[in-house]
């Protein structure tokens, strides 16, 4: 999953990365599956 946005001070470009939760891969697989 990723979550990016620019900060409205800074302007900074900020991007967050990490696995879904397992739960969440198992309902992407299984839709996957239809």
């Amino acid at each position: 999953a990723i979550l990016g946005f620019v900060h409205p001070i800074t302007g900074e470009t900020l991007r967050f990365e990490t696995q879904p939760p397992e739960d969440m891969r198992r309902l992407e697989q299984g839709l996957a599956a239809l």
